[in-house]
């Protein structure tokens, strides 16, 4: 598959591996593979917002297991995140500077405004 070869290719680029799982979501709609496409997604890309959202999305509509999915949204939160702002420039976030969890909810509304699938918000994190 082109992809396959594309992400063999350049491993690191956020764009083909959202790319890809759009496709794989959108054609081959198995989601044991798509789930593994993203948990190789955000083992190559961990620091981009938009892929953890969308893996945690993607676990979501396949009802995996709620410890699975847990551990995956532990795993976003803690990871240092990039993310786009209003400005064209990138800054990266960490916890000293931003909110990972605030991060992960900006992706994951902005993955949903693309999408247009109605799916939960995250759990609140007040304690």
């Amino acid at each position: 598959m082109v992809y396959e070869r594309a992400l063999a290719a350049f491993p690191l680029t956020h764009f083909l591996w959202l790319t890809y799982t759009r496709y794989l979501e959108a054609h081959l709609k198995i989601p044991a593979i798509v789930n593994a496409v993203f948990a190789r997604a955000v083992r190559n890309t961990p620091w981009v917002g938009a892929v953890w959202a969308r893996a945690l999305n993607a676990l979501e509509r396949s009802c995996a297991p709620d410890d699975e999915q847990s551990d995956t949204y532990q795993r976003a939160t803690s990871a240092s995140l990039q993310v786009r702002f209003q400005s064209p420039k990138w800054s990266v976030c960490n916890a000293a500077v931003c909110n990972p969890v605030a991060v992960l909810q900006t992706a994951y509304a902005r993955d949903m405004n693309i999408s247009g699938l109605p799916l939960r918000l995250f759990p609140s994190t007040a304690a």
